[in-house]
């Protein structure tokens, strides 16, 4: 296995547009690995896409709960013209209190047509055959939702639970118990958030000594090292 880094401005006024200036980067690539004809999944980091796990009552049928969550996720994309799907990953087996219904928990992802059909035009101009283009958060979300609800092999399947996951460019948290699911968030924060603030000049105890700088290879080599610090 090997791993390489190709990073295209993911600035909105730039989106999509900027995938081109990894084309040659890519298919160098997959020419000297070999990788003309390969099957390709991509998870993905951009400003248009959007990933998030959504509720409604579990009184509906999984249809309906899929095509609900798409009409929310829809509410936080700027055009209408966009491209979507949705699975529901869990269903709680009680009420979460007393006056409340079971809820069915259902992932959602949506991106702009346009941001969607570059980001395949571009593997398949490398010569990849694209598989699936996902948002890089619904993994994450799908992961801690099923951590969180899961029930069998646990000592006490009613005992509260908690999953964190801390991506690049955001961190997914979750909370429940006795297969229920009580809590899930995403915020826009992730481990590039802090190698940039380690990129930033640290300057010592000693006025008269140079600062310290990384780059963000370094920082991040670092932040692998040594972990997140407490």
């Amino acid at each position: 296995a090997r791993a390489h880094e190709l990073v295209a401005p993911t600035s909105k006024d730039r989106w999509p547009g900027s995938i081109a200036e990894l084309h040659e980067p890519l298919t160098g690539l997959g020419r000297s690995l070999g990788l003309s004809g390969a099957d390709a999944v991509l998870l993905y980091h951009a400003p248009t896409a959007i990933a998030g796990v959504y509720n409604c009552p579990a009184t509906g049928s999984i249809s309906e709960a899929r095509s609900a969550a798409r009409l929310q996720a829809a509410e936080s994309l700027s055009t209408t013209d966009g491209i979507s799907d949705a699975q529901v990953l869990a269903t709680d087996p009680s009420p979460v209190n007393a006056r409340g219904a079971p809820q069915r928990h259902t992932l959602a992802v949506l991106d702009a047509a346009q941001s969607v059909d570059a980001l395949t035009s571009w593997l398949t101009s490398a010569g990849l055959n694209v598989m699936q283009c996902l948002p890089v958060d619904a993994p994450a979300l799908a992961l801690c939702v099923r951590n969180v609800t899961a029930t069998s092999g646990q000592k006490d399947p009613a005992a509260a639970t908690a999953t964190i996951w801390i991506g690049e460019h955001s961190t997914s948290m979750a909370a429940g118990g006795g297969g229920t699911l009580r809590f899930i968030r995403t915020v826009a924060i992730g481990t590039e958030a802090l190698c940039e603030a380690m990129s930033r000049p640290m300057r010592t105890r000693r006025p008269d000594e140079v600062p310290i700088t990384l780059d963000r290879p370094a920082a991040r080599a670092l932040l692998a090292q040594a972990g997140i610090p407490q």
